[in-house]
């Protein structure tokens, strides 16, 4: 199958494409005069999770910064179950936009009505532990474009927060991104002026927009990733997504980590090499999620002589990841 080349590294002003479209602030909030972070909520007809994200971002402990909270609801429907369910935190500042934005049209309207200097960005299905901004507050002073923790995976009753120690941080490479380090922007602490400066997220890059936003980010500033659980991703099986959606994740994920390999220097029948073992370890991560019966529109699958050699090549990859890692 054909693989057509897009330019991932492109910059493109995104927040244009929806300068007509405004959002309604229907609920002003308690906002500090000068918040450091914005804890900002994209939502969209899930009223009864997003309860549960919300009191997951005000139940912050130990944070001395000012903390904005935001949600962007992208259901311009009014006097809807997330409008009426608003009134139960007066003090979240509420949007909603005046059309559908898209999934990422609407990552970018939250972080144009941040009023924070770092976004951190989580889904309304998803949980912070209440640890999260103590635990990162150490990084709020440093020049990174965003940070990362470690997320536990649940479905159905979100789980009882745990406290861990301090876990040990790490600076994201490209490499990285190359070996499968993915991760969804819902528990990523963003720096605000960069994503701005970047031009936001690409809706064209849909369904891979936020990896293609780490990329772009990497090539401009440094990445922290903190081993640490601080963070509840739900993951409930998504078989009904069109089979359309699904294909194009695969065929950008294939894309995009080719085009990192050329950047790294990687030799092409090392990538090559490569891709036979990580789409057959990608694979089974995808039926969990896409569900079993899903078809890929392409395995990369080798033969008896290649499959062996390319788990191989990666833990040589992987050795190479360890040695160069820096801890911070």
């Amino acid at each position: 199958m054909e693989i057509t080349e897009l330019n991932w590294l492109e910059k493109t002003d995104n927040f244009a494409l929806y300068r007509n479209s405004p959002s309604i602030c229907i609920q002003a909030g308690d906002v500090p005069s000068a918040p450091i972070v914005s804890i900002a909520i994209p939502t969209f007809q899930r009223a009864d999770t997003l309860r549960e994200a919300i009191q997951s971002a005000i139940n912050q402990e130990g944070m001395n910064a000012p903390v904005e909270i935001l949600v962007v609801d992208n259901n311009p429907l009014r006097n809807d179950q997330t409008e009426h369910l608003m009134t139960e935190f007066p003090q979240v500042v509420y949007y909603k936009n005046t059309e559908n934005l898209g999934m990422s049209g609407n990552w970018n309207r939250l972080f144009e009505l941040a009023r924070g200097k770092w976004v951190l960005m989580l889904h309304d299905d998803d949980i912070l532990s209440r640890y999260y901004l103590a635990k990162v507050e150490r990084w709020l002073l440093e020049d990174i474009s965003f940070l990362k923790v470690r997320q536990k995976i649940f479905s159905g009753a979100v789980p009882l927060d745990s406290f861990t120690s301090d876990g040990k941080a790490y600076r994201l490479s490209l490499m990285d991104l190359y070996l499968g380090v993915c991760f969804p922007p819902s528990g990523v602490l963003f720096n605000r002026d960069l994503v701005m400066e970047m031009g936001g997220f690409r809706d064209d890059f849909y369904p891979t927009s936020d990896l293609a936003f780490y990329y772009a980010a990497l090539m401009n500033k440094n990445a922290i990733a903190l081993d640490q659980n601080l963070f509840y991703y739900r993951v409930e099986q998504n078989a009904s997504s069109k089979k359309e959606t699904k294909d194009k994740f695969i065929i950008n994920t294939y894309s995009i980590t080719t085009h990192i390999s050329r950047m790294l220097g990687v030799p092409p029948f090392v990538n090559a090499l490569y891709q036979i073992t990580r789409s057959r370890r990608f694979l089974d991560g995808i039926h969990s999620t896409f569900g079993p019966d899903y078809q890929p529109p392409f395995i990369v699958s080798g033969n008896m002589i290649t499959r062996p050699l390319s788990e191989i090549v990666r833990g040589l990859l992987l050795l190479i990841r360890k040695i160069k890692r820096r801890r911070v």
